[in-house]
């Protein structure tokens, strides 16, 4: 992407990134801090991984006219690792 930029943006651009962190959508899979309110807050995923849909269009200078993200409570708990289960109140980020 970078290198793409580089060597074919010219004049006035508009851009539209996304993210979609598919692993949240696996139920099976274990809670950890990015899941779990008391760990992460309520941004949940977002925080650790939100800024990774715009750290390229920064590089370059580009300043954002409009922000969007539509998150989702999807999974409700997770395995905990010790045999039970873990209320996961976080955010998952679809875009």
């Amino acid at each position: 992407m970078i290198q793409f930029i580089q060597k074919s943006v010219t004049g006035s651009t508009g851009i539209r990134v996304g993210f979609h962190h598919s692993s949240d959508l696996d139920p099976t899979k274990p809670i950890n801090w990015k899941r779990q309110v008391k760990t992460c807050g309520e941004i949940g995923v977002m925080g650790d991984l939100g800024m990774h849909t715009i750290h390229i269009p920064f590089r370059f200078g580009w300043q954002p006219v409009r922000v969007y993200a539509e998150l989702q409570k999807i999974v409700s708990e997770r395995p905990d690792g010790r045999g039970g289960m873990a209320i996961c109140d976080t955010w998952t980020m679809l875009s």
